[in-house]
């Protein structure tokens, strides 16, 4: 049964096998220079309010209160390798 089973492989063995069927063992090395200074910042608020009611008593109430103010701001920075090229290798990759 396919789902009772657990496959793993040596990630170092299939990419050396790679670089050596392609002839070109550089691009299968991470890059050793982390060029690229990409930083994220994200500030949001929101606010909310809601109020419901019934009340025809003799039981049957019904009431809804609600009250939210939420904001953020985060911030990420992050020193990563310049893409150097895109390889599209199948149609619905976007």
């Amino acid at each position: 049964n396919l789902f009772n089973q657990f496959y793993t492989f040596n990630f170092a063995q299939v990419r050396q096998i790679a670089a050596t069927a392609s002839g070109l063992p550089a691009l299968y090395l991470p890059k050793s220079t982390f060029d690229n200074d990409a930083r994220t910042g994200e500030k949001t608020k929101a606010a909310f309010v809601q109020f419901n009611t019934d009340w025809d008593t003799a039981l049957p109430i019904r009431t809804a209160l609600g009250l939210r103010y939420e904001k953020t701001d985060v911030v990420s920075t992050a020193l990563v390798p310049a893409a150097t090229a895109i390889s599209w290798v199948s149609q619905n990759e976007f």
